[in-house]
């Protein structure tokens, strides 16, 4: 939890490199918790699609973004 703070904190100076390095240090550590942490995991990909769009790398964030919504699909319950 503490690197997703840190990575809020660099997004929010535009830090966006040292952001993505605690993303994906909190992405690391999320995806070795069992099915309770899918929901901050699906937030933690979109977050990380959203800097790489302000990069200009819009292919990467297509692919975390896809990620993301592949996790909220399975953990969001339907109607």
């Amino acid at each position: 939890h503490r690197y997703v703070i840190l990575a809020q904190t660099k997004e929010k100076q535009n830090a966006y490199e040292e952001a993505l390095g605690y993303y994906q240090q909190a992405i690391t550590i999320f995806e070795k918790v069992p099915n309770s942490a899918n929901r901050e995991l699906g937030n933690l990909y979109f977050s990380v699609g959203s800097i790489y769009s302000k990069l200009g790398e819009y292919f990467k964030a297509s692919f975390y973004h896809s990620c993301s919504m592949d996790i909220r699909e399975k953990t969001v319950p339907r109607d």
